[in-house]
């Protein structure tokens, strides 16, 4: 990038020269004093030092000036996103009330809050609170300088909007918190097809009332109108509010992708709806709700679409981002698009946060730790957030107070985040082998009430009857368990699996048997289905050594072991090191399993010596004298 010359014809590389020279000749001067008085020559007086100290000083500050004025930086090419600067005024947008009568047009004051947002955060010289961090004051009780200390901003945007008929009233406020002054405000009487009209003004009043200036992009990018077809942008607005809930749900992402798919089919050039869908499907394959090729290929098309409809577009950079993150494991290639989205969504907490899932992948655990921390300072009150730091970088990497520490400031965010408090639970049994909290905080949920990436409560319930050796409560629980298996985004095993675990507890080797067989026809026709799923290969892995198919099985392992996710994928990687252990522990091959614990013990792990002591299926190992140093005194 070229460099132009600063005002006064100084350019910044001669900036440093005549600061050097600066500091030579100021030693100079004093060398020449301390010359003259001590050679007995005439002295220079103290003041009269002191003035020529004072002017060449004056004269490097004004040099730094002219060259420093209107000059261009030259952007870093770390791949590290830099730091949300403290001094930017900050704005939190408050959820708009709805004061609609009809309750099929709420969904128009969450839209517009999100997009406000949206529009906002594309504004590098404003600091702008994310949408999880200002949900919680939707019904507001406290006063907005309590609001505005908790989000540690200095206005407030308070809002109302109602549709009548095919007429949209908005109000809009922006108030100073530290004074309670309104800075400005405004009413808007339109029609509904003038939604995003509005938001593009209200973002502008926004900007300039709080001494923001906008650049020419950005507002530019402020007013581009994302899609001429008033109803499809209406059925975005809905798509938006199922993306952003709580939960990662199956069903919220199923009625997003319905809504997007509406919105395109009136507005096939809406490169909007064509990004938000491409991270649907992506979800929807990552999170193991739908693991087939048609899901990856589905996003990499919404993707590219997206990108070819609005190449400028940040939202389309951040898809892509998406679509190298789940579809293609491409970390490098995330991390560069996730830096072009960056420039046109500044102020996103969402970019940030994916520089977060990237670096952990890679496992750069100081820089996953900083980018979720930086995400915080946009979105301070995300309880997924919060959880999503607890559960990537510390719990992961063993640094288990701290990710208590997070998931207690999710918890307190969102009480009801059930996710949360089940890793919480699990934490407990990692950390000191204390199972009573994950048994206490499942008896407080439906059975089966689902956790998102994790499952459902009855999977996690089996997983601790099977910790804690009670083989009569995880037969029970599974003859009422209404699926055949129990999946989740990095577990897929038969429950007839975990049948035969609670039949070998109890010494029945007849229905244990039978219950291996029903595993191993039911995993075959899933292999054949989905061959390059591993959570398909580390089950059959572990049925086939249970077996005595020694080679069959060690084949599954090694399959493991030449995965991509094995290789390269720090955050995921231990869990198929895992899974290969135990394989190769029940194949008989102890000396390849120990070694495989003792780096897991050593390293990032989602196992501890804790629950290697209790988990029944590394029996097999217990009575060896490596595997016995492992679990400590």
């Amino acid at each position: 990038m070229e460099v132009l010359a600063e005002p006064w014809g100084i350019p910044p590389g001669f900036q440093k020269t005549v600061h050097v020279l600066i500091g030579v000749g100021l030693l100079v001067v004093l060398v020449l004093a301390w010359y003259h008085g001590h050679k007995g020559r005439q002295r220079v007086s103290g003041p009269e030092l002191l003035m020529i100290a004072l002017l060449l000083v004056i004269c490097g500050g004004v040099v730094s000036l002219l060259g420093d004025e209107g000059g261009e930086q030259v952007p870093s090419s770390s791949s590290r996103p830099p730091s949300v600067e403290s001094d930017r005024p900050s704005v939190a947008v408050l959820p708009f009330d709805n004061l609609s009568p009809d309750a099929g047009h709420a969904y128009f004051a969450g839209g517009l809050h999100d997009e406000l947002l949206t529009q906002l955060a594309k504004v590098g010289g404003v600091k702008v609170i994310s949408r999880t961090s200002v949900m919680e004051y939707a019904t507001r009780t406290k006063p907005l300088r309590e609001i505005a200390e908790e989000l540690a901003v200095g206005a407030i945007v308070e809002g109302s909007v109602q549709v009548l008929g095919d007429r949209l009233r908005v109000n809009v406020q922006l108030i100073d918190a530290e004074t309670d002054v309104h800075l400005w405000a405004d009413r808007f009487d339109r029609t509904l097809d003038d939604a995003f009209a509005i938001q593009s003004q209200v973002a502008e009043q926004v900007v300039r009332a709080v001494g923001a200036v906008l650049r020419g992009t950005e507002e530019r990018a402020l007013r581009d109108v994302p899609t001429a077809n008033p109803e499809a942008y209406r059925l975005y607005l809905q798509g938006l509010d199922y993306l952003g809930r709580l939960g990662r749900l199956e069903g919220d992402l199923a009625s997003a992708q319905q809504l997007f798919e509406q919105a395109l089919l009136l507005d096939p050039t809406f490169a909007l709806a064509h990004a938000r869908l491409s991270i649907v499907h992506g979800r929807m394959h990552w999170f193991g709700y739908d693991t087939s090729p048609d899901r990856l290929m589905a996003q990499r098309r919404e993707a590219d679409e997206a990108l070819r409809v609005a190449p400028d577009l940040p939202q389309a950079r951040l898809a892509l981002a998406l679509m190298h993150y789940y579809g293609r494991r491409d970390w490098e290639s995330a991390l560069a698009e996730c830096e072009l989205a960056l420039e046109g969504l500044p102020s996103d907490a969402e970019v940030w946060e994916r520089f977060g899932y990237i670096h952990r992948r890679m496992g750069n655990w100081d820089e996953a730790e900083a980018a979720f921390l930086k995400a915080t300072e946009l979105d301070p009150r995300g309880a997924q957030l919060w959880e999503d730091l607890a559960a990537s970088t510390r719990l992961l990497t063993g640094r288990y107070a701290d990710a208590l520490e997070a998931y207690d400031r999710a918890l307190t965010l969102a009480p009801d985040l059930r996710l949360a408090a089940v890793r919480k639970g699990r934490l407990h049994v990692l950390w000191n082998g204390d199972m009573e909290p994950l048994r206490t905080v499942l008896a407080s949920l439906p059975v089966d009430a689902e956790l998102g990436p994790e499952g459902s409560v009855r999977q996690q319930w089996a997983e601790l009857f099977l910790w804690a050796r009670e083989p009569d409560a995880l037969l029970d629980l599974l003859r009422e368990a209404p699926v055949s298996s129990f999946s989740s985004q990095n577990l897929l095993l038969p429950k007839s699996l975990f049948a035969f675990w609670a039949h070998r507890i109890r010494g029945d080797t007849e229905s244990a048997g039978r219950a291996l067989d029903s595993a191993f026809v039911q995993l075959e026709s899933r292999i054949a289905e989905f061959p390059d799923d591993w959570r398909v290969h580390a089950s059959r892995g572990v049925i086939l050594a249970l077996l005595g198919r020694v080679s069959d099985a060690v084949s599954e392992a090694d399959w493991l072991e030449r995965s991509v996710i094995y290789r390269d994928d720090s955050f995921l990687g231990p869990r198929l090191m895992e899974f290969r252990a135990l394989i190769l522990a029940e194949a008989g091959e102890s000396a390849l399993a120990l070694r495989e614990i003792e780096r897991l013990v050593s390293g990032p792990s989602w196992l501890s010596r804790h629950t290697l002591r209790l988990d029944p299926r590394w029996d097999v190992l217990r009575e060896l004298p490596r595997f016995r140093v492992l679990l400590g005194p």
